[in-house]
């Protein structure tokens, strides 16, 4: 039952939250940028100035020199940043051209002061992190008179992307921060790859051609390890009879061995925005998984190509293609792409084993790429009601995406 104190108190929390709405309303909104103008210090300093001025004149003349004092700090702290940035030259150098997400990579920042004095309070920012109100990637607390120098510092990207994200600033607001002058500086390329996860299985399905590298623990060979008995069949070899459980059973034993055999693979990467409906952890979960496929499926022997963004790209034994596609989903856009995969763009898929790797929105490719088995990518709960997915992965599983990918390999 509720008594008089909860009614006052649901009275008086009513009332609060009314005088707070009503203090907080923008009653004048056409007067903001006049207001939001005013809060700039320099504002303040002019005013005083004025002030102690026109006090000097007719008042005391004592405050002519605090006139003067805060009128030369104003034309100083405007005029100090813009004297800074124009006598210096910059330029920012990465160890290593790649990196993978969240490792630390050697970053140096070579400047030169033209400057016959020392300077201070020096930033690099921009192009180094997502978020606007991030601190700067470095910042200098001196630059001596004269001199070319080089700092270094580690940096270590948290994002996948081709770095800098947007043209690097070197910026300087010293000494009273009225005024930030700033200039757009040189900056090496750096691509960081997305993380993978070790994938240690094939499909057995995938299996198109024998090979003698490769072998199939779930195929029947002439080749590898044991992997059971059955009676004997007319045309078996006699040089595989099992003679003890011949003996023991009183009939021929046949032993069967493992099948060499050769995978090909076609990974479809379906990195629409419509796929994850704006998620964009599910879209960077996704790219994780496409990115596991294509390192760790060709270290199995498999032929393995990848379709992104309508464009078909072969992975073979060498570097030169796991880099290419590595390259391809470091710069995937943050909202992923704006084509939706077609179904009539995947051709030639005969003898192929196709992975669709998506979102679990309605609007992704599950329903088009026919044969495929799909991978659905997200942490919402799925949505997809034209087919089953093969295999459902949300970002938190990614850490044991080894696991869930060996069991839908066995299942």
């Amino acid at each position: 039952m509720r008594t008089e104190k909860d009614d006052a108190r649901t009275s008086g929390s009513k009332h609060l939250e009314r005088a707070a709405g009503a203090l907080h309303h923008d009653f004048c909104p056409w007067a903001n940028r006049w207001t939001y103008w005013l809060k700039h210090p320099l504002v303040g300093l002019t005013a005083a100035a004025v002030a102690s001025a026109f006090v000097g004149l007719f008042v005391n003349p004592f405050l002519l020199l605090v006139a003067a004092v805060i009128a030369a700090m104003s034309v100083i702290g405007s005029i100090w940043p813009w004297l800074t940035i124009r006598g210096i030259d910059c330029e920012v150098r990465f160890e290593r051209k790649r990196v993978r997400e969240g490792r630390p990579v050697a970053a140096a920042l070579r400047i030169e002061n033209r400057w016959p004095w020392p300077l201070w309070g020096i930033a690099l920012k921009k192009g180094f992190a997502s978020d606007e109100f991030s601190p700067p990637a470095a910042a200098l607390g001196r630059v001596t008179a004269w001199s070319k120098s080089e700092f270094e510092w580690e940096f270590v990207p948290q994002h996948r992307g081709v770095y800098p994200l947007e043209p690097p600033t070197i910026e300087s607001a010293f000494p009273f921060g009225f005024w930030t002058c700033r200039k757009t500086i040189e900056c090496d390329r750096l691509i960081v790859w997305p993380t993978s996860s070790p994938l240690s299985n094939l499909p057995d399905s995938a299996a198109v051609d024998s090979h003698d590298e490769t072998l199939s623990d779930r195929r029947a060979g002439d080749f590898g390890d044991l992997l059971g008995t059955r009676r004997f069949r007319d045309g078996d070899s006699l040089r595989r009879v099992h003679w003890a459980q011949t003996a023991r059973h009183g009939h021929l034993i046949f032993c069967e061995r493992q099948a060499g055999a050769v995978a090909a693979i076609r990974v479809i990467a379906d990195l629409s925005r419509d796929a994850f409906a704006g998620r964009e952890g599910d879209l960077e979960a996704a790219i994780r998984v496409v990115a596991s496929l294509c390192e760790y499926l060709p270290q199995q022997h498999a032929l393995v190509e990848c379709r992104l963004n309508g464009e078909l790209i072969r992975i073979g034994s060498n570097a030169s293609g796991l880099r290419d596609i590595l390259d391809r989903l470091a710069a995937v856009p943050r909202e992923g792409f704006d084509t939706v995969v077609a179904a009539k763009s995947e051709s030639n898929t005969e003898g192929l084993l196709t992975l669709l790797v998506t979102g679990n929105s309605d609007n992704s490719a599950s329903g088009t790429c026919r044969g495929a088995r799909v991978i659905a990518v997200g942490d919402e709960p799925p949505v997809i009601t034209s087919r089953r997915p093969w295999l459902r992965v949300s970002p938190a599983d990614l850490s044991r995406l080894g696991d869930i990918w060996r069991r839908a390999c066995h299942a």
